[in-house]
């Protein structure tokens, strides 16, 4: 709290007795020098141009929206709702880079055995497997079984 004072400004609470209270804070800043900065809003193209990239999601609105992101990024990919859709996929010689599993797909056994399941593939033995996890998940607990973990803010 005391970091507004020191910075010029204050802090002060409006209350109305039935009705709620509204808290403000001012600080005192100087102006953003004038030079224009660079924005970068995408990362380089050249890191996902070309690479196959398996989408495993039950979730076709999570399907939908990676892929869009992707292939924006010139990415190749490929979507497939369960562990049975991505190894017919993987068994058909197509090249998969990257493989972004859901961790709430729904199987019996839980995605941890699509994991197994497509490193039992020779080629696939050492394919990159990241897991999407709900912001409300524990990352950490899967960082030991995949290869990354992207947290999805969406459910």
């Amino acid at each position: 709290i005391n970091a507004e004072y020191g910075m010029g400004g204050g802090i002060w609470v409006e209350s109305i007795h039935g009705s709620g209270s509204t808290f403000n804070f001012e600080i005192r800043t100087h102006p953003a020098p004038k030079e224009k900065l660079p924005i970068t809003v995408r990362p380089s193209t050249k890191l996902l141009s070309s690479k196959r990239i398996l989408i495993v999601a039950s979730n076709m609105a999570i399907c939908r929206t990676l892929k869009k992101q992707l292939e924006s990024w010139d990415a190749i990919v490929y979507t497939v709702r369960n562990d049975t859709e991505s190894l017919l996929l993987l068994e058909r010689e197509v090249d998969i880079n990257i493989v972004l599993c859901d961790l709430k797909l729904a199987l019996p056994q839980g995605s941890e055995h699509l994991l197994n399941l497509i490193h039992s593939i020779p080629r696939y033995s050492c394919l990159p497997m990241i897991a999407l996890v709900p912001l409300n998940e524990k990352p950490e607990t899967f960082r030991n079984v995949f290869s990354d973990i992207i947290v999805k803010p969406v459910k």
